[in-house]
């Protein structure tokens, strides 16, 4: 519910779906998928191309994600390189508005998180994003 509060969702809104027999089967199905599988740790990424899988159960940097995707599209699909300018963090924070640090880090191949916290900065001033103390490893968009 800290979450949920950190970003301003309306919390009966928010119970009445958790509560929900949909949700409750929603969950279900997919624990059941995550037991298919055997993960076994959080995070897990499962990547899928042309009916071919790779389940990695870790953290993983970017070099891991690329190799994984060549490997598994048979170099069909290449790493672009992303131009580490606001537009685009602010066109990535608009289709994931709760990001980490580290996946900002990794998306714009940032060496540190004290780099993210310079390049965010911008952002952070102008009231754009917020960074909320309950959770304080989450960035969060306003739209």
């Amino acid at each position: 519910m800290r979450v949920v509060r950190a970003t301003r969702i309306d919390e009966e809104k928010f119970l009445e779906h958790f509560n929900s027999d949909t949700s409750k089967s929603a969950l279900n199905l997919d624990l059941q998928f995550a037991q298919r599988l055997a993960t076994r740790t959080f995070p897990a990424y499962l990547i899928e191309y042309d009916g071919e899988g790779s389940l990695i159960q870790d953290l993983m940097d970017y070099e891991v994600f690329a190799a994984t995707i060549k490997k598994l599209t048979k170099d069909k699909i290449k790493p672009q390189i992303i131009e580490k300018s606001l537009k685009n963090l602010r066109y990535l924070m608009s289709k994931h508005p709760l990001i980490s640090p580290i996946e900002i880090r990794e998306a714009f191949d940032l060496k540190n998180l004290n780099e993210v916290e310079r390049f965010i900065a911008p952002l952070v001033e102008s009231k754009e994003i917020l960074i909320e103390n309950e959770c304080p490893s989450w960035i969060f968009h306003k739209n």
